[in-house]
C-alpha cells in the first residue's frame, strides 16, 4: 500500500508551512512533552497539536518524543499557541491544556521517521478493513455489530503487566486502567497499555482524561 503523504522538509519556509499536511491519529498517541506526559492529537512535518497538563508559555522551547512500531521520533519545538481546555480535570485538580507546536532544527532523519510511523499506522488500518470485508475476525473480537450502538473496551492492569479487557457500554474510567472506544484496533490498544505501564500517575490520568474522546 502506498500512503499519499507529502514529504516536506521539517523546516520549511512560511509559504510551505501553511500547506504542510497533518495526520490525525484515530487513537491516543502517548508522548513526552518536556518532562511531562502528553497525548498527540495530530502531527505533520512542521509541527503537532497535543493535550497535556503542564503549562508552557507562548514561544517557549520544548522537546517532543514518542515511540511507535520500533521507531523513536524526537524533535525540539516552539509553542505557537496554547489554551485551557479543562479546569480541574487533571491529576490533583490541575488544568488541562491544548497546545500547537512548531518543530525547530529537527534531526535529519525526523521526517523519514514520521513518514514510517504514519505508513505503518495506515497499513494496519488497511489490513483491518480488508479483514473485516473478507469476514475474517481476530480470535479475541466479540461477534457483535457495533454500528448502531456505542461500545467501549475497558482495560484494567492486574499486577505489573497483566491486562484484562472487556466490552462495555459504560464509558466510565477505572482507577487501574482506562476505557476507550471499541472501534480501536488491538494494536492501538496495545500501544496504550504499554505506555500506561511506563507512565507515572500524571500520565495515567492524562490517558483516562482523553480516552473516550479518541476517534
Amino acid at each position: 500500500m502506498t500512503v499519499q503523504y507529502e514529504e516536506l522538509p521539517l523546516q520549511a519556509p512560511p509559504a510551505e508551512r501553511r500547506q504542510s499536511q497533518r495526520f490525525r491519529f484515530s487513537f491516543m498517541m502517548p508522548a513526552y512533552l518536556g518532562r511531562g506526559d502528553a497525548v498527540i492529537l495530530d502531527i505533520g512535518a512542521e509541527g503537532a497539536r497535543l493535550m497535556h497538563f503542564a503549562s508552557y508559555p507562548l514561544g517557549s522551547a520544548v522537546r517532543l518524543v514518542f515511540f511507535y512500531a520500533g521507531k523513536r521520533f524526537a524533535a525540539n519545538a516552539r509553542v505557537l499557541a496554547s489554551r485551557v481546555i479543562g479546569l480541574g480535570n487533571g491529576p490533583n485538580g490541575t488544568t488541562s491544556y491544548q497546545s500547537r507546536l512548531q518543530f525547530i532544527d529537527p534531526p535529519a532523519d525526523a521526517a523519514e521517521t514520521l513518514i514510517h510511523i504514519i505508513e505503518h499506522i495506515e497499513n494496519e488500518r488497511m489490513r483491518g478493513w480488508m479483514s473485516n470485508a473478507s469476514g475474517d475476525e481476530r480470535p479475541d473480537e466479540k461477534q457483535e455489530d457495533f454500528a448502531d450502538a456505542e461500545y467501549f473496551t475497558r482495560c484494567r492492569l492486574r499486577g505489573r503487566s497483566t491486562w484484562t479487557k472487556c466490552w462495555t457500554r459504560d464509558p466510565a474510567q477505572p482507577d487501574d486502567g482506562f476505557t476507550v472506544p471499541a472501534k480501536l484496533s488491538n494494536g492501538e490498544v496495545k500501544i496504550l497499555c504499554e505506555a500506561y505501564e511506563q507512565m507515572d500517575d500524571d500520565g495515567k490520568d492524562l490517558i483516562r482524561a482523553t480516552a473516550c474522546s479518541a476517534n
